[in-house]
């Protein structure tokens, strides 16, 4: 391992206690949400099938409703016969397709809100786009000090080093340029020095 560290070797232990981390709210973010992907879709065979598909819909690993698929040539409809809303209404999503540029196409979504082509829908009484359900990712609620710490992680991990940022930083990985190495050392320093500034201002 490289003696290239400029954390202190108790930066771990005062991290616990992160400073202007904020108030802790409970928030729904997009994870909670159940998604419909088109990748997905093509892949089962839903939008290549004539006949209706069953999905089991799980909530944290556990089976809470059925969920039927049927794709049709312009829409996709949904039904719910027993899941999370048991009155809710079929929904008939309608599919648009592109041009690829090698042949062939590819079929989007167009949300029922905004109109726009997305590949990917979100359930909020029926499903929408990202930007729709007006939700963020768990990421965009962490703090300035959690995502700094999170980067920091990411790029030891990548040069298979230790997470722990009190740690050396790692050596150069076999077959990695030299350049390569530097900038992601020169990253790191950028982003565990203001990590360390902010724990300084708590101190």
């Amino acid at each position: 391992m490289s003696k290239y560290s400029i954390l202190p070797n108790d930066f771990e232990s005062k991290a616990k206690k992160p400073p202007m981390s904020g108030i802790s709210v409970k928030v729904k973010k997009l994870e909670s949400l159940m998604r419909l992907s088109i990748t997905d879709l093509h892949r089962s065979g839903v939008l290549s099938s004539d006949t209706p598909h069953s999905i089991t819909i799980q909530y944290f690993g556990k089976p809470i409703g059925v969920m039927k698929l049927h794709a049709c040539p312009n829409f996709l409809s949904v039904d719910y016969p027993n899941a999370i809303q048991s009155k809710a209404k079929p929904q008939h999503i309608i599919l648009t397709r592109t041009k690829c540029n090698y042949g062939g196409f590819r079929t989007w979504f167009k949300c029922p809100d905004c109109k726009k082509k997305i590949a990917v829908l979100y359930w909020q009484n029926y499903f929408k786009c990202r930007k729709c359900t007006k939700l963020h990712y768990a990421s965009q609620y962490k703090s300035e000090w959690d995502r700094l710490c999170v980067k920091a992680k990411k790029i030891r991990r990548d040069l298979e080093g230790s997470e722990n940022m009190s740690q050396p930083f790692p050596d150069r990985p076999k077959g990695m340029h030299m350049a390569t190495y530097f900038n992601r050392l020169v990253e790191y320093e950028v982003v565990a020095s203001k990590a360390f500034s902010m724990l300084r201002l708590r101190s």
